[in-house]
């Protein structure tokens, strides 16, 4: 066994006790549904699908609970991730990984196993960490990255004919609009967000555009791609910044509303929207990949 089958070892044996401990509640509601049955649903999805696009698996977690109590669903979900990470085998996954993206699924799923059965609701944590044991995602540090994206060409039409210009350019020097990796906020993988790991996590990104020839770049959607919030976050420039004038560009998507996370996530942010002197925009940032590798060879520092 080499370094990195090793690797794995701990997370499938973890991941075997737990469901052996599982075995009662799993069995109590095997006259409704079975693993088998929640990991197919989990698996039903097609190309380019978002990591939590599973309406029948949202459906027959419901009816776990109407039928059997919440007890018995977070239970059964909890058994769901861990036969996820017992039969985990990254050599089956679509794309290549990283040896520092390997050693990155094993931490978040050593993370998953260790939480409590009580800890799993039917909400974006969970499908986040479903999408990550079941190889929809992989974590990269401050992100997770749909391995499998398009760049939204609604966007050639929501910033007026400068931005609609700018995005035709982008993609036809991209080769296309798809597939991209799309980067998401996952606060269980990464709390808190930095300059530092930011870097880090695009330097692994770029590593893995390197053994992914077909991927076109590196895309994301945020409040926080915005330009305009660092007028009231200045301590966010970070995240933009350190793309600036490394071929990256920015896009309008949309206004979000009093429930965007850029207020949820800041008194300041909610004070200036209050005053009438911030509104939350949505941004979709892209960097072609052929940047993202010029950049790369730039970064001398080691994650």
């Amino acid at each position: 066994m080499n370094d990195q089958e090793s690797g794995w070892v701990v997370p499938r044996l973890e991941a075997q006790r737990v469901l052996d401990s599982l075995q009662s509640p799993v069995q109590s509601v095997a006259g409704y549904t079975t693993l088998e049955v929640l990991q197919q649903q989990a698996r039903d999805r097609t190309a380019y699908q978002a990591y939590h696009a599973v309406p029948e698996l949202k459906h027959t977690l419901t009816g776990i609970v109407e039928r059997f109590g919440e007890p018995a669903r977070m239970q059964m979900m909890q058994a769901l991730l861990a036969s996820f990470i017992r039969d985990f085998n990254a050599e089956e996954l679509p794309f290549r990984i990283t040896e520092d993206v390997q050693a990155l699924y094993q931490q978040s799923f050593m993370r998953i196993l260790a939480a409590p059965a009580g800890h799993w609701q039917i909400d974006d944590i969970f499908f986040k960490d479903l999408a990550l044991v079941s190889g929809y995602l992989f974590p990269a540090g401050e992100r997770v990255i749909e391995p499998f994206s398009a760049l939204q060409r609604s966007l050639a039409l929501t910033g007026g004919a400068r931005q609609g210009w700018r995005f035709v350019r982008a993609c036809l020097a991209a080769g296309g609009n798809r597939p991209v990796f799309r980067l998401h906020v996952h606060l269980s993988e990464a709390p808190s967000l930095s300059a530092q790991s930011w870097r880090l996590t695009c330097i692994r990104l770029a590593r893995m555009l390197r053994i992914n020839p077909g991927i076109k770049g590196i895309a994301g959607a945020a409040w926080f791609y915005d330009p305009a919030v660092v007028q009231v976050s200045p301590h966010l420039h970070f995240i933009n910044d350190m793309l600036a004038g490394q071929g990256a560009s920015w896009f309008f998507s949309h206004i979000e509303g009093e429930n965007s996370g850029a207020l949820i996530s800041s008194t300041t942010r909610q004070q200036a929207y209050a005053a009438g002197r911030y509104v939350p925009r949505n941004y979709s940032m892209f960097w072609p990949r052929r940047c993202a590798l010029r950049w790369l060879e730039t970064q001398q520092v080691e994650p």
